[in-house]
């Protein structure tokens, strides 16, 4: 006997031949080609349909046999075994689906299933939506899935139990053979189970402060919207240039950050700083609709920042002498309230020439970078201070100085002072008082005279007269 399945189920013969009673013919175990097809088969054994039905020691040829045609038959079924296909999704898009999909080559059939994403957890298996399929032992099983509405948002990885490594391992598709010791007759009850486990492709996002001269102690707070986790910032300027972070979540592939606007602690202070918006160095960099999490920012860090640069002006602070005494000195300073920042403090000291009037110097002038919402601290210290009286007075700017009165004096900074030129001055005016000369007689000669003059040096700051008397008879 010589047999080759040419359809899946059938019987074939081999030749017809003679036998003679009494003989006894010993049947040979039947050799497979290729010889490993055999373990894809149950094997019954021979069975005959003489009066010798029992041919494990042969059969023999009885005299009942005679005329009759003996039917020696050995019987192989194909082992089978289901093939169950399963999906896993973890961090799925709700409303995702994925259909599922087990094709035999061999013989054609083939099954399906859909599977949709409920809840978007970590770990979502779905083992209601199962594809089914009894596969036959040798043969190659296909395994597909395909993804809706948009595949590139995932990572695939195929697995299969019973130690099977289906080729490849991390694509949509995938197949293998199905092993003939996982397969029998009749079918076991335990399944080949394969899964499509579908992770959502994921990149991490924080959000981050840039403070440029900001007032030490400001605040600012933000978040997003739109994701499945949040993002928040809480930023505290605790020096005046310094980048703050929050801390990084996790963001997944489709899904889309809507940044907040930042809101100020206190709230005031927003109207010092200028406001550049959210920028973001992922592949969406225009945050204005929000920031879609792009197949391409895959493993990476996103950082969305958020710039503020606190509002400035120019201050100059100079000095008017008026009437002074030559060689008098006037140290200038003015300082705002930035630590450690040397733009935002100067010293210049004045001398007056002597000339009388009007003197302002414009030579000797203090200029700093004044920020919106800080007092700067303007004064000045004279070397004779009780010869002077001071005024001070401060122009283009939207409030007006505080004048001390005694060399000392502040301006408030407001935001609508930002990029004006803030002129401030300090004037002295020498100190004066009316002189009056009177001349009393006693027992004088009418028609005498005197001349009396008095005369005061502004350089000195000392005072002369003299008095000449002029006689004349009465």
């Amino acid at each position: 006997l010589s047999s080759e399945a040419n359809t899946p189920t059938e019987v074939d013969f081999g030749d017809a031949v003679t036998v003679y009673v009494g003989e006894t013919a010993i049947l040979a175990d039947e050799a497979f080609t290729p010889p490993e097809s055999a373990e894809n088969y149950t094997h019954q054994g021979w069975v005959c349909d003489g009066v010798d039905q029992a041919p494990g020691d042969g059969i023999t040829i009885e005299p009942g046999d005679e005329g009759n045609e003996i039917t020696c038959t050995i019987e192989n079924t194909r082992k089978t075994v289901d093939v169950v296909l399963q999906k896993t999704w973890e961090y799925g898009q709700v409303g995702d689906t994925a259909s599922l999909g087990i094709a035999s080559l061999e013989s054609q059939m083939q099954t399906a299933a859909t599977s949709t994403v409920l809840t978007g957890a970590a770990s979502e298996p779905d083992t209601s939506n199962q594809a089914i399929l009894t596969a036959y032992s040798g043969e190659v099983i296909e395994l597909t899935e395909t993804l809706s509405p948009d595949g590139s948002l995932y990572n695939t990885e195929l697995s299969c139990d019973g130690l099977l490594n289906p080729d490849p391992l991390a694509a949509t598709s995938g197949s293998f053979t199905v092993p003939a010791d996982l397969a029998g007759t009749p079918a076991p009850e335990t399944p080949i189970t394969c899964t499509f486990t579908n992770t959502r492709k994921s990149a991490t996002l924080r959000l981050a402060k840039s403070w440029v001269n900001a007032f030490v102690g400001d605040k600012v707070d933000a978040y997003t919207t739109g994701l499945g986790n949040y993002a928040t910032l809480l930023s505290e300027a605790d020096t005046p240039t310094e980048i703050d972070y929050g801390d990084a979540i996790s963001v997944y592939v489709g899904e889309t950050a809507v940044l907040s606007d930042e809101r100020f602690d206190p709230f005031s202070a927003a109207e010092n700083y200028t406001d550049e918006g959210w920028v973001c160095d992922g592949v969406d960099q225009v945050p204005g609709d929000g920031i879609t999490i792009d197949p391409g920012d895959e493993g990476n860090l996103i950082t969305c920042t958020i710039e503020n640069t606190r509002k400035q002006a120019e201050l100059s602070l100079q000095k008017e002498w008026v009437d002074a005494t030559a060689n008098d000195t006037a140290d200038l300073e003015a300082s705002g309230e930035q630590e450690n920042d040397p733009e935002n403090t100067g010293q210049s000291r004045s001398t007056a020439t002597g000339l009388p009037g009007s003197e302002i110097d414009e030579t000797n002038v203090v200029t700093i970078t004044a920020y919106a919402g800080e007092k700067v601290a303007l004064s000045e210290i004279l070397n004779r201070p009780d010869y002077y009286d001071a005024v001070l007075v401060c122009e283009d700017s939207v409030n007006e100085a505080s004048d001390g009165g005694d060399g000392t004096g502040e301006l408030l900074i407001d935001a609508s002072d930002q990029d004006a030129s803030i002129l401030c001055t300090f004037t002295n005016t020498r100190k004066s008082r009316g002189l009056s000369i009177q001349k009393t007689w006693i027992n004088a000669i009418v028609g005498d005279v005197v001349d009396i003059t008095a005369e005061a040096s502004l350089e000195s700051g000392e005072g002369s007269s003299e008095a000449v008397a002029v006689d004349q008879g009465p």
